[in-house]
């Protein structure tokens, strides 16, 4: 009988970067049940905005915060904003709310599906991408360092 629940999740793998640095090997949960634009881990953002540089942006509202579970969790006060590189795109930019994720580094969710115009395919385990965001190659030199290798560089924002 073919499985019916469980298995690895579907993730995407990305990288994050900025002001000629980039985090590679991170991992994106597309969720387009998350109702927002995209999350990303605080452990994760604290590491990722130590290396590139960045300064966390303080939310002019703390956004109360609601699980999938309907679990109220602690409130979102910042979001970290940096280039997200998947699937050969590179979005620039992008606002993550950061918060604790608990098991993945970055959701990107339903808002992020809807303005990209992104579809997640789950029988093949990928994104499909809209004809106007083709993947295009990039050249320019970074300094790149795997999320793993940095390890822990800091505390919360």
């Amino acid at each position: 009988m073919e499985k019916l629940i469980g298995g690895r999740a579907f993730t995407v793998s990305c990288n994050l970067s900025s002001n000629g640095k980039t985090v590679t090997q991170l991992f994106a949960l597309p969720d387009t049940g998350a109702n927002g634009f995209a999350f990303m881990d605080t452990r994760c953002a604290v590491t990722t905005a130590k290396f590139l540089g960045l300064p966390f942006e303080r939310l002019k509202k703390p956004i109360a915060i609601k699980g999938y579970d309907g679990h109220r969790g602690k409130a979102v006060t910042h979001y970290l904003r940096c280039t997200l590189a998947i699937d050969n795109r590179r979005l620039v930019r992008v606002p993550f709310l950061v918060l604790d994720l608990g098991n993945h580094d970055l959701i990107l969710g339903a808002l992020w599906f809807a303005h990209f115009d992104v579809m997640p395919d789950l029988r093949r385990r990928r994104l499909r991408w809209p004809e106007n965001l083709p993947p295009y190659p990039y050249f320019a030199k970074e300094l790149k360092r795997s999320y793993t290798d940095l390890g822990e560089l800091g505390d919360s924002p």
